[in-house]
């Protein structure tokens, strides 16, 4: 019986750009009463294992997740795998991989800032970036805004990190049919993060003949009108309406959904090993 079960389908810990270690996020969940979270990090699934024995202990479901960023000039869609098998190799090479150009990504964008007369060094981001296990460019565009060069985090990302802006710099990019079918053949079920950013409706069309399964109405950043477009996008392409904290954003727990989603999650997921 699911009726009053909830769940946090977007979490995040210190392993990436969350406030919580493993432990903590599995332990705060609890104390919130749900019954399950998804664990979902740009390019690292370091966090599981931890995550996954603490919860065992408490009865607590951790769902194994992953997210993918794909680019496409101006555009961007952030693509999240639920149900991943975290031992699949092509998946731990893609993600090794993600993780280094994501590294040399920093050092770059550091550098252009540099030149651009900000004075910020990598040390300074390290230290931002405190127990975190991955350095992101959301760790530089906040030790700016700490430093009062900014107001916000949005206007560093459109000021200097932006398509086009003075701070930005290209990655290579691996096709978006590669990584669909890297989520899916390690057992993912897709879902489209955050869908009102970096024009990511445009993509769905593609990603539905992909194989797109999900798409995130419920998001700290969506208002209602938000929600209720992409509510009825799901509804017309028959997608699961997934959602969470998206934490970075928020504490866990602060968004969530019936746990229904995921059984619908699961009923996919089991359908990619037919």
């Amino acid at each position: 019986m699911t009726t009053g079960k909830r769940a946090d389908l977007h979490v995040r810990t210190t392993n990436s750009i969350g406030k919580l270690t493993p432990e903590e996020v599995v332990r705060v969940a609890k104390e919130k009463g749900l019954t399950a979270i998804a664990i979902v990090e740009h390019d690292t699934v370091d966090a599981l294992p931890e995550a996954m024995a603490a919860a065992k202990a408490i009865d607590l479901e951790v769902i194994p997740s992953v997210e993918i960023v794909y680019e496409e000039e101006i555009r961007n869609a952030h693509i999240m795998g639920y149900f991943i098998d975290i031992h699949n190799k092509k998946l731990r090479s893609e993600v090794a991989r993600a993780q280094m150009i994501r590294a040399e990504m920093v050092t770059d964008t550091l550098e252009k800032l540099q030149e651009l007369g900000l004075k910020i060094t990598y040390e300074d981001i390290l230290q931002e970036a405190a127990d975190s296990h991955t350095i992101d460019r959301l760790h530089i565009a906040k030790y700016i805004v700490e430093m009062r060069m900014e107001k916000s985090v949005r206007e560093v990302y459109e000021k200097y990190f932006k398509h086009g802006a003075p701070a930005h710099v290209e990655t290579e990019q691996r096709p978006l049919p590669f990584l669909m079918d890297m989520i899916q053949e390690a057992g993912g079920v897709p879902a489209l993060a955050h869908p009102k950013f970096g024009d990511a409706e445009e993509f769905i069309p593609r990603l539905i003949r992909e194989g797109l399964k999900g798409i995130e109405v419920y998001n700290p950043t969506h208002d209602p009108l938000d929600r209720k477009r992409f509510s009825k996008i799901a509804k017309k392409h028959n997608l699961i309406e997934v959602g969470g904290t998206d934490a970075g954003r928020g504490a866990v727990g602060d968004v969530t959904v019936s746990y229904r989603v995921v059984e619908q999650l699961k009923k996919e997921h089991e359908n990619l090993k037919i």
